[in-house]
């Protein structure tokens, strides 16, 4: 007997739900299947680590209850920290002699009788380096007496005589390399010669009100220079600083030589650097015949 289309359709979902029951369930296997095998590897893994941290851990206790091994880890310590304090740039601490130190703008003093005689072309500092172990040099620097020095005292008066730099105050052991150890400098015989010493108001208020009359102490100076130096010099300056002045007052101004563009001249002698002087405030009247 033939089935009607109402029984086939109830066998046909009945067969899906089947179907679909058994799909399920081989998604659930393989999940478990899936899951297993991913713990297996897990723990297979933190096996191996574990195993690993006690081999390493082992080795570090027979190191260090190993006499033998335990002073080869010290010495190699010791070095390593040696290296660390004191390699610096390109220095080489097992290469003493190559151990150097720059030092830059160290200033130079100049011997010789500036009473007497005046230097040009000798330069106010210079570049170096110090040359040595790193013990000595360190030492040199605790010291701190180093110095560059032009020794100019056997010296007579003439132009481009050449001169040699020296450095003193190092430690033994170190040497000195300068960027330019000799130069060639003018040594003139100092002239003497009398200018005049005129005022000259600093610091005076934009708003001023006031008149100021100068009298100086010493009226004129002697200087001691090159005569070229000499024949530089366009006035000498007692600096008067007039600043919150409204009454009469005195005081002790500073003397400064200028030369014909109104710069000021190093080198020279002065008799004396500083001058007295006495200053009388009045109120400026204007034109209307009043104070101001």
């Amino acid at each position: 007997m033939a089935k009607n289309s109402n029984e086939l359709n109830e066998e046909r979902k009945q067969q899906e739900e089947a179907n679909k029951r058994k799909r399920i369930e081989e998604a659930k296997r393989i999940a478990v299947k899936s899951q297993e095998i991913i713990d297996y590897n897990y723990n297979a893994i933190a096996h191996h680590i574990v195993k690993f941290f006690r081999y390493i851990n082992a080795k570090m206790d027979f190191i260090l209850t190993n006499s033998t091994t335990s002073k080869l880890v010290s010495l190699l310590l010791a070095v390593l920290l040696y290296i660390s304090i004191n390699y610096s740039g390109d220095v080489n601490v097992f290469g003493q002699s190559n151990v150097g130190k720059d030092m830059y703008g160290v200033s130079v003093k100049a011997i010789y009788d500036d009473e007497k005689f005046q230097i040009e072309n000798l330069p106010e500092t210079v570049d170096l380096s110090l040359v040595g172990s790193v013990e000595a040099i360190r030492k040199t620097e605790v010291l701190n007496k180093e110095e560059v020095i032009a020794d100019l005292t056997n010296y007579k008066a003439g132009i481009n005589q050449k001169i040699h730099l020296l450095y003193s105050g190092v430690a033994d052991g170190v040497s000195v390399k300068f960027s330019q150890p000799s130069y060639e400098v003018n040594i003139y015989d100092k002239k003497r010669e009398v200018f005049a010493i005129t005022p000259e108001l600093i610091k005076v208020p934009t708003d001023n009100k006031y008149n100021y009359d100068v009298k100086l102490s010493v009226n004129s100076i002697e200087i001691k220079a090159a005569q070229h130096t000499l024949d530089k010099i366009a006035s000498v300056k007692a600096m008067v600083d007039v600043s919150s002045q409204k009454k009469n007052f005195k005081q002790e101004a500073t003397l400064v030589v200028i030369d014909q563009e109104g710069n000021k001249i190093e080198g020279i002698t002065l008799s004396f650097d500083k001058v007295n002087v006495s200053v009388k405030v009045t109120k400026k009247i204007k034109k209307d015949g009043f104070n101001g």
